[in-house]
């Protein structure tokens, strides 16, 4: 046998048994040999219930939460204050933007942010139509040597 043939029989039989290897232990994983399918379709069985189960764990605690805040007195004086608090804060946010747009500095400022903010979006999205277009075509990412 001349060493070219012999190089081939050997890398063959060196993917060959890579290949065997690999495929052992994919086997020997708990529910990666079977049915993905299935594996699949309990998962989201289980997500499913999970979600129910945080559904009802959240209607429970929202209902708590309401009944505690309407029949407390303590509770009840808690929220109304909060609620005057919060009327007090709309006020004030409305009177410092109205200062704030009273300004030239600001509309140039403001114009600027939109502007940069606006390009970046911009490219981004370029950025994800371009890695959907290599995902798609099986072709690799820049800097994705793995």
């Amino acid at each position: 046998m001349n060493v070219m043939k012999k190089r081939s029989y050997l890398t063959g039989m060196l993917v060959l048994a890579v290949s065997l290897v690999c495929m052992w232990n994919v086997s020997a994983q708990p529910g990666v040999s079977g049915d993905l399918n299935a594996d699949l379709s309990k998962l989201r069985e289980d997500i499913a219930k999970a979600g129910k189960d945080a559904d009802r764990a959240d209607a429970a605690l929202r209902k708590y939460e309401h009944d505690v805040v309407y029949t407390s007195p303590q509770a009840v004086k808690l929220y109304e204050d909060i609620k005057k608090l919060e009327k007090q804060m709309v006020t004030k946010r409305k009177a410092l933007q109205e200062m704030l747009n009273s300004t030239p500095e600001f509309h140039e400022k403001n114009k600027a942010y939109l502007v940069a903010y606006g390009k970046l979006d911009s490219l981004r999205r370029e950025e994800q139509i371009l890695l959907k277009k290599i995902r798609d075509g099986g072709v690799k990412e820049p800097g994705k040597d793995k």
